[in-house]
């Protein structure tokens, strides 16, 4: 008996791409910002999303929890400097539709 579709890695690579194409629109509207083509993998607009102020990196999982790296924090940091923005890490824990953003701690003080 063949498998569902919906159970095939195309069917899984689809949705997930689906959820985060929703993210990137969502973070972009929410800070009045634009979504950037192809994920910023293009080599004149890095991030995600951004506006004025802030360049962010989505990042979305099905787990319950997510590990942020100094390495992965670092890639943020300087694609935003490049761009002369401030860094943002915006994760969403899609299991629980929990939001959270890491912004770096002289960021996030001086923010006002």
């Amino acid at each position: 008996m063949a498998l569902p579709k919906w159970t095939s890695d195309e069917s899984r690579a689809k949705s997930r791409r689906r959820r985060v194409t929703k993210q990137e629109r969502h973070v972009a509207s929410d800070i009045e910002g634009q979504a950037h083509p192809a994920s910023g993998a293009t080599p004149y607009k890095k991030g995600d999303a951004s506006n004025a102020d802030f360049l962010v990196e989505c990042k979305s999982t099905e787990h319950l929890s997510f590990a942020v790296s100094s390495i992965l924090l670092q890639q943020v940091e300087h694609r935003a400097k490049l761009q002369g923005k401030l860094p943002a890490l915006h994760i969403l824990l899609a299991q629980e539709g929990r939001e959270y953003v890491v912004l770096r701690w002289e960021d996030f003080v001086s923010w006002r």
